[in-house]
C-alpha cells in the first residue's frame, strides 16, 4: 500500500499547505497593516467568505470534469494551475500599496477554486487506486497527511506578520516553491481507473447543479451524512477564522502564538481521523460518531472559560480531536 500512498499523500500535505498558508497569511499581513480593528475584521471575514465560496458554487462542474478525464491527468493539471495562481499571490502582494487587496483576494478565490476541483477527483482516484480492505486505512492516513499539512499552513500565518517587506518580490515566493513541489508530486502520482462515458459539456452542466442538490435530500442517510460533514466544515471554518481576532483583539496573544491555535486544532483533527481509520475495520464504523458529537460538545462548551494560550490550546486540540472522530466515518 505504502508504495502507492506516498505521492498520494505528499501532493494533498503539500495543497493544503499551500491553500491554508496563503489564507493565514493574508489575515495576518491584514491585522499588522490595519490600524481600525472594524476593517481587520471585515478583511479575515471576507477572505474567508472568498476562500469557502467556490467549494459552494463549482461542485457539479467539478465532479464532471473529475468523471470527464482521467483523474489522475486532472489532479496534475490542478497542481499546474496551482503554480499559476500562486505566481498571481506574488504580484498580488506587490500591488498591496497601489491596488490595494483586490488581487490577493483573487488569488484566495482562485486557490480555492483549484482546490475545489482537485479534492473530488483526489477522492474519486482513491478506490481506483486502494482496495476495499485497504481504503478505510488509506484515508485515515491520507486525513492525517492532509491536516499535517493544514497545521503547517496554519501555522505558517506568522510569516504575514514578522516581514515587513510585504510588497517585496520575495513575499509571495514560498507560494511558488511549494506549488512546484506539488506538482513534481503529482508527476509520480500511480497510474489506476481511467475515465468514465460522461456526456459532453453543455448547459446540463450548470442545470445539474440543482438537481444533485436534489439529491442530497433522499435518500435520508445521504442527507445525514452531508448534513453532518456540513456542520463539521462549518464549526471548523468559523474556528479557525475567528481565532485570529479572538487570540488578538481578546485574549491579547502573539501573534505566533495564535498560529499555534490553529496548528494544534488541525493537528487534533488529523489524530481523531487517524484513529477513527484505524478502528473503522475496513468500513465506515458510525458508532464513533455520536462519540465525536459528545467531545466535540463538551470541549467547545469549556471553550468559554479560555482566559489565556494554555488552557486554549488543551480545548482546541480536544475539540479537533472529537471533531476528527466525528467527520472520517462520514
Amino acid at each position: 500500500m505504502w508504495p502507492r500512498l506516498w505521492a498520494l499523500g505528499l501532493t494533498k500535505f503539500l495543497g493544503n499547505f499551500n491553500d491554508n498558508a496563503m489564507k493565514t497569511v493574508a489575515m495576518f499581513v491584514a491585522v499588522a497593516r490595519e490600524p481600525d480593528p472594524g476593517i481587520k475584521a471585515s478583511l479575515i471575514a471576507i477572505a474567508s467568505m472568498v476562500f469557502m465560496t467556490p467549494f459552494f458554487v463549482f461542485p457539479t462542474l467539478a465532479g464532471w470534469a473529475a468523471d470527464r478525464w482521467p483523474r489522475r491527468s486532472v489532479l496534475f493539471w490542478s497542481k499546474v494551475a496551482e503554480l499559476v495562481i500562486s505566481l498571481w499571490a506574488v504580484v498580488g502582494f506587490m500591488l498591496l500599496d497601489s491596488a490595494g487587496w483586490w488581487p490577493i483576494m483573487s488569488a484566495l478565490g482562485l486557490m480555492a477554486l483549484q482546490s475545489t476541483f482537485f479534492s473530488p477527483t483526489f477522492m474519486g482516484f482513491l478506490p481506483e487506486v486502494f482496495n476495499d480492505k485497504e481504503l478505510a486505512n488509506a484515508n485515515g492516513i491520507l486525513e492525517l497527511i492532509a491536516y499535517a499539512g493544514i497545521i503547517l499552513g496554519c501555522g505558517f500565518g506568522f510569516y504575514g506578520q514578522i516581514r515587513s517587506d510585504v510588497t517585496s518580490l520575495t513575499m509571495g515566493l514560498p507560494f511558488v516553491i511549494i506549488a512546484v513541489l506539488g506538482m513534481a508530486a503529482a508527476f509520480f502520482l500511480p497510474r489506476a481507473g481511467g475515465q468514465a462515458a460522461v456526456r459532453p459539456f453543455g448547459l446540463w452542466v450548470m442545470t445539474a447543479y440543482f438537481a444533485d442538490l436534489m439529491l442530497v435530500f433522499k435518500p435520508r442517510t445521504t442527507f445525514l451524512v452531508v448534513l453532518g460533514h456540513t456542520l463539521f466544515m462549518s464549526l471548523g471554518v468559523l474556528l479557525l477564522t475567528s481565532l485570529v481576532p479572538f487570540g488578538t483583539l481578546e485574549l491579547h496573544l502573539p501573534n505566533i502564538e495564535v498560529s499555534l491555535l490553529q496548528v494544534v486544532a488541525a493537528l487534533g483533527i488529523g489524530f481523531g481521523a487517524m484513529v477513527a481509520g484505524k478502528y473503522s475495520r475496513g468500513g465506515a464504523e458510525l458508532g464513533l460518531v455520536p462519540i465525536g458529537v459528545l467531545g466535540t460538545t463538551v470541549f467547545l462548551a469549556n471553550l468559554t472559560w479560555c482566559k489565556g494560550f494554555g488552557d486554549t490550546a488543551v480545548m482546541m486540540t480536544m475539540l479537533g480531536f472529537f471533531g476528527g472522530i466525528f467527520d472520517l466515518p462520514l
